[in-house]
């Protein structure tokens, strides 16, 4: 089956197939503490582990929202191109590509609004990749044996925009299930940005860069090298 967004399939399995990703998390917890907002929080996997923070998280998923519930998180359904909370934070958090779902205008208006929603001396951390060499054929991202009743392989297919600036990746998902198999597919679309063109987008949000990151052992962005582009944004 197809569906639109890979969400609509990867909402009840998130946990399972991320849960035990961790490099982020360990970067996080070297940062982060007291007041802590999280946009686009989905199931609480990186809220739930951090260990100095009074965490929010805000999500459009009700589906994400209830699996963040479950771990006891204080998870709130908005926009995050709308959000708008009673509460001003030490720290804002836009992880793992997250940023990159949006197009350039509406990238701003998250900027903005995690800008109004700082304390003094807060810092909004964006952590993004950078544009990519991806060869356009299928790229296989490994087999989850969950248990003796749910196996999933996962696939995708990325292609470019003539200008690489927006990446398509057609996604596939083998689901063995209760003795049933059965394929989904779904297409998510990551509008890419450099180095150049967040600096510009930094700078229309009346943000400014206090540190760039190449990576979560916090070493030095260096452009057409690092795998990461880790954003340590101030007022």
């Amino acid at each position: 089956m197809f569906y639109k967004s890979i969400y609509d399939i990867e909402w009840k399995y998130y946990d399972l197939l991320y849960g035990d990703y961790s490099e982020d998390i360990a970067f996080y917890n070297n940062i982060v503490k007291n007041d802590v907002l999280e946009l686009m929080c989905g199931t609480g996997r990186i809220s739930s582990k951090l260990k100095n923070a009074n965490t929010i998280g805000i999500d459009n998923d009700d589906r994400m929202l209830k699996e963040a519930e479950k771990k006891k998180l204080n998870c709130i359904k908005q926009d995050v191109k709308s959000f708008h909370l009673d509460k001003k934070f030490d720290y804002v958090l836009i992880p793992l590509n997250s940023l990159l779902l949006f197009e350039r205008d509406d990238k701003e208006k998250i900027l903005k609004l995690s800008r109004e929603h700082l304390k003094e001396n807060g810092k909004i951390i964006v952590d993004i990749i950078p544009p990519l060499d991806f060869e356009e054929s299928m790229v296989y991202l490994g087999d989850h044996r969950i248990s003796e009743n749910l196996e999933i392989w996962r696939f995708f297919v990325p292609n470019f925009s003539d200008d690489m600036m927006v990446l398509n990746l057609t996604y596939f998902y083998d689901i063995y299930e209760n003795s049933t198999y059965r394929r989904d597919s779904a297409v998510l679309v990551l509008y890419l940005e450099n180095f150049e063109t967040m600096k510009e987008i930094i700078k229309n949000s009346g943000l400014k860069i206090d540190n760039v990151y190449g990576s979560y052992n916090m070493k030095k962005f260096v452009p057409e090298e690092s795998a990461k582009m880790i954003f340590i944004l101030k007022k």
